[in-house]
């Protein structure tokens, strides 16, 4: 995996970057539980990887990785760190000029480990820890430290597990809009697994696209009313030929629940 290397003014026209502010303009307001981050992931790691190193965007990169919490994600942040270190290493003309911003994006990742139960080994752990400490030297400077009694000793085998002994204290309904999609989602791929043509699955499936939904998209002063769907290539991935129907079937059903209204989606999975 390659990220960038440099800056480019020019992503104002780039539609993952449209719909990544789209996304991010909800941060922090009453609409902050409806944020899709996994959308945030995709788009702020397509644009770093095949666009820009812009800082904005590593920011949102990084916070997608702490909401959707899971190796993966950290695996890929991780690399990211890496790349900047390499960076400074070759001594890239504009990452020297990004030191200031480098270290508050390292001081962002420690505030918000310190403040989540981040569920990563205490590998990836170690070596964050290795990292940064080197990018003490090359920023001279001093980081707070990463409290490691906050790592999870194992990560849950069965995701189903861990969201029932969630609920039990909590009433289901009490859950926001991301927590209700997982939990269902999980459910309905938990059953996938045993057997797809168990019925149950598409009702839990449907559960988690518009149990929490409460009204219809909003139009604009157009009058025009904008659909979120998934982009281009992931549909294209979609519609191709798999091997692994279960995965493909899996493939479809996330992108449905992140995108309730994309009704075009749910005939092709029909057909599918």
């Amino acid at each position: 995996m390659y990220f960038c290397d440099q800056l480019k003014n020019n992503l104002d026209e780039l539609q993952e970057f449209q719909l990544l502010e789209d996304e991010m303009s909800k941060y922090k307001t009453l609409n902050h539980e409806n944020i899709s981050w996994d959308k945030v992931y995709q788009y702020s790691q397509f644009i770093l990887l095949n666009h820009s190193l812009d800082f904005k965007i590593c920011n949102y990169f990084l916070l997608s990785c702490f909401n959707l919490n899971n190796e993966e994600c950290f695996e890929k942040l991780l690399l990211l760190f890496q790349h900047l270190k390499k960076l400074i290493d070759e001594n890239n003309a504009y990452i020297l000029a990004q030191k200031r911003k480098i270290q508050n994006f390292i001081q962002n990742f420690i505030q918000e480990y310190n403040k989540t139960k981040v569920l990563i080994s205490s590998e990836i752990v170690n070596q964050f820890i290795t990292l940064f400490s080197e990018f003490e030297n090359l920023l001279s400077c001093n980081f707070a430290k990463i409290e490691i009694a906050q790592v999870a000793p194992q990560l849950p085998k069965s995701p189903v597990t861990q969201v029932s002994v969630n609920i039990r204290s909590d009433n289901i309904n009490s859950l926001n809009e991301r927590e209700y999609k997982n939990f269902y989602q999980k459910l309905a791929f938990e059953l996938l697994e045993e057997d797809e043509n168990n019925l149950n699955i598409y009702a839990l499936f449907t559960q988690a696209m518009w149990g929490k939904i409460r009204c219809l998209p909003e139009c604009n002063n157009e009058k025009i009313t904008k659909i979120r769907k998934p982009d281009a290539d992931i549909i294209r991935i979609l519609l191709s030929d798999k091997e692994n129907d279960i995965e493909h079937i899996k493939c479809f059903i996330h992108e449905l629940i992140l995108n309730p209204f994309w009704i075009e989606g749910v005939q092709l999975f029909v057909i599918f």
